[in-house]
């Protein structure tokens, strides 16, 4: 009795105290949501105390509950131990209640009851599904995702397959894999293919075309697996609900979001993958799918937020593809980017960072022998390199600054909409979070910083830096719109005179129009001025913000550093004793890296006239010793002078040579080197030059020892793989250009994708006609954009160009046809008539009426791009070496050969022409005045410009009107002319600036005969913005061998420049055949990789035209002066002063013979129109230019005849060969 009553009491004192534990915890946990939001809503300190109370009781009551919990199982266990199975029986029974389906509520809310009926409304209920009917309202979500898939590739995924698609298809399926529906695998297909080709094509483009499976095609069985079967609503089994037709490829991979850890929060979540889920069909793996919790949310609540969402609980660090993605410490800095830390805590990092780095000893940091902020310099000025964090993070809020300035991102989208609106950054205020303020506080050092290149002139006409002497709103007394875009002072692609002075005055707008072009095409580009590249850095933003401090030159000393090329190259001791070797050899190398020293070295060593065995292994001893110097220094204490090392190597090379012997391999350019450098001596007069000894002169590239000029240009890298053609090679430079070719005359585009893809068919179609590497296809047609393409092609698979000039008659066509031996050519309906009796196949170019019949026609070029044949490689690969093009010249013999250009030559051109576009700025757009028959039209416009992104502007007949046209229509910014164009452009400048707007011209490059100083400068003050370069080359050097690369360069009037990159030169005199110095005339010779392989099938110009070494004789009379810039001497000096004469309109001088004094000057003159200019009047002229000391009295021109025109091969270079004809025929 008495026991029943105290078990009685106990229970009522238990319901008393603790009440329902199961309602009491739920009302806790209530309690704990509202409190959670009031503060998310408020803080104030009296809700946080509660809300730590309530979270304390929580915990409390969770974990009487789960001792309770294991008080009652640890008694069941002792009352029924392993006969307990009631929790087993249970488990099963609910599987077989979850496993069988008793009944089931469809969507409209009809219940089936029966066996029959739940199979009958299944099946019509995924019926209706898969027939593509609407089962319920989904949002759509289409408008939320940007179109990824172009039209054109749309159009490709869903045209019919070709056969040989299907055919690629289905032999790439193994042969030992599973056979398909009708039991034949893949092998079966490919021993059978062409007796059940034409059934599989054609099932295949019944599919394609939306023609239904046959019945049983592909059947199987489905399955009704539920995923959470829930009040037995046929919903909740797996299917696609609401699928849209397909618009975009979607690609569903993991995504990381961040939440607060309020249950709202997650509920909201849940709707909206719900909503994802609805819509795509896709569904979310929540098995996969994990929460990370902060530390201090409980375990009460992370159990909450699961069971909420279905998802587990993830561990950090975070596993992806079995990789941790945190590992080791997290960087401080990655929080600086995003915060504005308080200018207290960046003290305590620095001090933190200081105390690391000097030490702790017996638990007290060591002495700082030097402030953090000394350390935070730059070694130069006496630190470590270390950053201060204040700096840094100033550095990296910089970078947010730039890209809110420059970016499209969706942070930047963002950031401009909250802040900025639709004004200017510079406008934006500095009110908003910590975060924004810290930006804006480092916005006005970005704006200092940056300079905007004007194209399409969106930018701010007021605050944008795009003038170099900052924005305008600094300008005094004006009126400011802050809406107004530079583009809004734009009439017609120019400047707005009347409104600029209106707005900023009569000086500023002068300084705007001479500087910045207007209507330039392309988008405008946010330059970083502190960078190279002018691309943002977080290291050259805080170069630009850091507290400076004075330089300490004794500081280098300290950290010059001891890498591989300080050791072996740059130091001073190791440049001294490659200069001794250099010197005694007569080698030019430019210092640059070890391994680049060492190679250029052995480029030398491979050279035909150098070629030995111990001008190769130098290079190696010297890197032997100069180490071997470095470790006695380190290791040892014992330092080696320059005249010890130069000792050791010249031993251990007199060593090496002596085993050479033993065996008879020492040749004669080996006991020749070993003699050089055994006179030099080395030691103090190491740099100093000494008469008869092997010194390039740096000045003008002279070697005395071997009468050579090098270039003093830096050395270009060629393309070390010796199977490449040029067609690959421009192809596969990287550049942003857009647009290829344009033809002035129809306004017609090429992208440079459109180019690559008609390259690709053409050449495809050549190789389906048969051609191979070596044969000839010959081009005869005017400019056009249909030229560069066939050249490309043809030299993409191997095959040969020739050109030939369009104004030719069809007996000279036909003796260039005979000789080259072309086995197709290529020509416009007008030109037909001239191939008629060449019993050539013809691919016709261009337009035609249909008239051209004639069976030697074999397609046209339209045919080409749009064939299907199966494309194949290319059977032989191409090496450097195979001729790529064979053009026809004159040459230096005066008859017409064949000159045997190779991939080689022109990759060297390219290489060049790159080199020079960089300069330039870039992608350029250029006219091509130059017929693409010719070399330089050839090498530089049709394929040469391509590898730096320029656009070309073509004309298919040259005018100067269109050409002035088109320079203002294309925003033209590159213009190559001959020198009567340029006079012509002087004298009519004044017409020229009111009728073209010539704004966006920056260079004019002027080939065919050196411009005279009253020439170039009168061009100069006509034309300010745009400076003059010049050049020097023919057909056998690849169209270049000087030129004049700055404006500097072009001053050095009568030059036509230096010696072009890796090109040597001689001054040959013509009666005793020895070479020149600086400053004396003769011959030209040329070496270098610009120079032909020969004249095609004929070998006796060949030999008198290259020698055995290489050297290619120009045959024109030149000179260098000490500065190393090519003169060409008269006939080109005195046409430089003839051309100056205001009634003069073109001229040549040609020598004449004289029994007296052998040859004397005669100029052939063409006067302009209405001039009575007479030979006295000119010879006058010539005299007075002459005794102002402009050209020597002995060149003085002594007879004058007057002509209609002067004869000139297409590229505009004088033919005096038919000059001198005509003149010696009246002797």
């Amino acid at each position: 009795m008495n026991r029943n009553q105290d078990s009685f009491s106990i229970s009522t004192w238990n319901k008393s105290v603790f009440g329902c534990v199961e309602v009491h915890l739920k009302e806790l946990e209530g309690r704990l949501e509202g409190l959670e939001r009031q503060l998310q809503d408020g803080f104030s300190t009296e809700l946080e105390a509660d809300y730590l109370a309530t979270k304390i009781e929580l915990e409390a009551w969770e974990h009487r509950e789960e001792l309770r919990l294991a008080q009652i199982a640890k008694k069941a266990w002792m009352v029924d131990g392993d006969k307990n199975s009631k929790f087993f029986h249970a488990v099963l029974n609910q599987r077989r209640k979850n496993n069988f389906i008793s009944s089931m509520t469809l969507v409209d809310g009809t219940i089936l009851s029966t066996p029959e009926q739940v199979h009958q409304g299944a099946v019509c209920y995924f019926q209706e599904i898969l027939s593509g009917a609407e089962v319920s309202e989904v949002a759509d979500l289409s408008p939320l995702l940007d179109k990824v898939i172009a039209d054109e590739d749309n159009f490709f995924l869903c045209n019919e397959p070709t056969e040989l698609e299907v055919k690629e298809a289905l032999l790439s399926i193994p042969k030992h894999s599973s056979p398909g529906p009708d039991g034949f695998g893949s092998g079966f297909f490919s021993s059978c293919w062409e007796l059940v080709k034409d059934d599989v094509v054609e099932a295949a483009k019944e599919f394609f075309s939306g023609v239904p499976l046959p019945r049983f095609y592909t059947s199987s069985y489905i399955v009704l697996i539920p995923k959470n079967f829930e009040s037995g609503k046929i919903k909740a089994f797996s299917h696609l609900l609401g699928v849209p037709l397909i618009s975009h490829l979607l690609y569903a991979d993991d995504l990381l979001i961040f939440l607060n850890g309020e249950k709202r929060s997650l509920r909201r979540l849940i709707e909206v993958l719900g909503c994802y889920e609805r819509w795509s069909g896709q569904l979310i793996n929540k098995e996969k799918s994990a929460l990370f919790f902060s530390d201090h949310i409980t375990q009460g609540r992370r159990v909450g937020l699961k069971r909420l969402t279905g998802f587990v609980e993830g561990k950090f660090p975070v596993v992806y593809l079995g990789v941790p993605l945190v590992v080791g410490r997290l960087k401080y800095v990655y929080l600086l980017a995003v915060l504005n830390i308080p200018k207290a805590v960046h003290h305590k990092i620095d001090s933190i960072l200081s105390t690391f780095f000097w030490g702790v000893s017996a638990g007290h940091p060591k002495r700082k022998w030097r402030s953090w902020s000394h350390l935070c310099k730059p070694t130069n000025e006496g630190g470590l390199n270390l950053r201060n964090s204040l700096e840094v993070q100033r550095a990296l809020h910089m970078k947010f600054a730039w890209r809110l300035m420059s970016g499209e991102s969706l942070w930047n989208k963002f950031f401009q909409a909250k802040y900025v609106k639709k004004g200017h950054v510079a406008l934006a205020s500095d009110n908003g979070s910590r975060f924004w303020k810290s930006v804006m506080g480092v916005l006005p050092e970005v704006l200092e910083n940056v300079r905007l290149m004007v194209k399409e002139g969106k930018g701010s006409f007021w605050y944008d830096r795009w003038l170099s002497s900052g924005p305008l709103s600094l300008h005094p007394n004006v009126d400011i719109t802050p809406s107004l875009c530079i583009k809004d002072l734009w009439v017609e692609n120019s400047w707005d005179k009347d409104k600029l002075v209106e707005l900023v005055g009569s000086v500023k707008t002068e300084e705007i129009v001479q500087t910045i072009a207007a209507g330039r095409n392309g988008e405008d580009v946010l330059v970083w001025m502190p960078s190279k590249d002018g691309k943002f850095s977080s290291a050259s933003a805080w170069d630009r913000i850091r507290v400076r401090a004075p330089q300490a030159p004794e500081m280098k000393w300290i950290w010059h550093g001891e890498s591989r090329d300080h050791v072996l190259s740059s130091s001073e001791f190791a440049g001294k004793v490659w200069a001794l070797a250099e010197e005694a050899l007569g080698i030019s190398v430019v210092p640059h890296s070890w391994w680049s020293r060492v190679f250029q070295w052995w480029s030398y060593a491979k050279n035909s006239t150098t070629r030995g065995t111990l001008i190769g292994i130098l290079p190696c001893v010297i890197t032997w010793r100069l180490w071997l110097r470095r470790c006695k220094a380190r290791m040892e204490g014992i330092q080696e002078t320059v005249e010890g090392v130069w000792l050791a190597v010249k031993a251990c090379l007199r060593n090496i040579s002596g085993c050479m012997k033993n065996h008879g391999e020492v040749s004669s350019v080996d006991m020749a080197m070993l003699a050089a450098l055994e006179n030099k001596r080395g030691g103090h007069r190491a740099f100093l030059p000494e008469q008869g000894s092997m010194w390039i002169d740096p000045k003008s590239g002279f070697c005395n020892s071997n009468s050579i000029f090098y270039s003093k240009r830096k050395p270009i890298p060629l393309p070390p793989n010796e199977f490449l053609d040029i067609t690959t090679f421009i192809s596969s430079r990287a550049h942003h250009g857009k647009i290829a070719f344009i033809d002035a005359s129809t306004d017609s585009h090429l992208a440079y994708t459109d180019l690559w893809r008609s390259v690709d068919s053409v050449a495809n179609f050549l190789t389906h006609l048969g051609i191979l590497r070596g044969h000839v296809i010959l081009i005869l047609s005017p400019n056009s954009i249909f030229f560069p393409v066939i050249c490309l092609s043809v030299m993409f698979l191997g095959a040969i160009i020739t050109t030939t000039n369009p104004l030719n008659t069809p007996q000279e066509i036909n003796r260039q046809i005979a000789d080259s031996n072309p086995i197709l050519a290529f020509t416009t309906q007008a030109f037909l008539p001239k191939l008629a009796g060449a019993n050539l196949p013809i691919v016709l170019i261009g337009e035609h009426d249909g008239s051209a019949r004639t069976a030697q026609i074999v397609c046209s070029y339209e045919d080409m791009l749009k064939n299907d044949t199966p494309r194949s490689r290319v059977q032989h690969r191409v090496n450097q070496e195979d001729t790529a093009t064979l053009l026809y010249s004159s040459g230096t013999t005066g008859t017409s050969k064949g000159v045997v250009s190779t991939h080689r030559n022109l990759i060297t051109m390219v290489q060049t022409l790159v080199s020079r576009m960089k300069l330039e700025g870039g992608e350029q757009t250029a006219i091509c005045t130059i017929p693409m028959f010719h070399i330089y039209g050839l090498a530089c416009f049709a394929t040469g410009l391509l590898a730096s992104g320029s656009t070309v502007v073509l004309f298919s007949r040259f005018d100067t009107n269109d050409m002035l046209s088109a320079i203002a229509k294309y925003r033209v910014t590159y213009l190559p002319v001959v020198p009567p164009i340029l006079v012509a452009l002087t004298n009519i400048a004044d017409t020229v600036r009111a009728r073209h707007n010539l704004g966006s011209l920056r260079t004019v490059i002027c080939g065919g005969a050196p411009l005279s100083k009253e020439v170039t400068e009168r061009f100069l003050v006509r034309y300010p913005t745009v400076k003059i370069l010049q050049g020097y080359g023919m057909t056998e050097t690849t169209g270049l061998g000087a030129s004049t690369d700055t404006l500097e360069e072009s001053r050095r009037y009568g030059a036509v420049g230096l010696l072009a990159p890796n090109m040597e030169a001689k001054m040959v005199d013509p009666g005793t055949g020895e070479g020149l110095p600086v400053n004396r005339t003769g011959e030209l010779w040329l070496r270098g990789p610009l120079i032909m392989k020969g004249y095609f099938s004929n070998s006796e110009p060949t030999k008198s035209t290259l020698d055995t070494e290489g050297w290619l004789k120009t045959g024109d009379l030149c000179y260098i002066d000490d500065d190393g810039y090519v003169f060409v001497v008269p006939p080109a000096e005195l046409e430089a002063l003839l051309l100056s004469h205001p009634e003069i309109a073109d001229a040549a001088v040609i020598p004449f013979p004289d029994k007296e004094v052998g040859q004397y000057p005669m100029a052939y003159v063409v006067r302009k129109p209405s001039s009575e200019l007479s030979e006295s009047a000119t010879m006058d002229f010539v005299g007075k230019q002459v005794s102002a000391e402009e050209v020597a009295p002995q060149k003085k021109i002594r007879r004058v005849a007057f002509v209609d025109a002067i004869p000139k091969n297409p590229s505009g270079k004088i033919l005096r060969k038919d000059l001198i004809k005509l003149a010696t025929s009246k002797l």
